[in-house]
């Protein structure tokens, strides 16, 4: 059993090459008040947009390129 409170909120962030502005929108989501689930799902991304979503806290999902898929 998890002691993590189920989220409130959750949203999803499709990503390709984000690696120079995902910082900033994980911080902005950051902001918002109650249990929020950010999920950031990767199109195959050959920079650090990964690291740093993962690093920021999201969880990552690996996905085919294409915004729609990836919502």
């Amino acid at each position: 059993m998890s002691s993590r409170p189920k989220p409130t909120l959750s949203i999803i962030i499709p990503a390709l090459n984000e690696a120079s502005s995902i910082r900033v929108t994980l911080d902005a989501v950051a902001q918002l008040s109650g249990s929020v689930e950010v999920l950031v799902v990767d199109g195959g991304s050959d920079d650090d947009t990964r690291e740093i979503a993962s690093a920021g806290g999201a969880k990552v999902i690996g996905s085919e390129r294409g915004r729609g898929i990836q919502l």
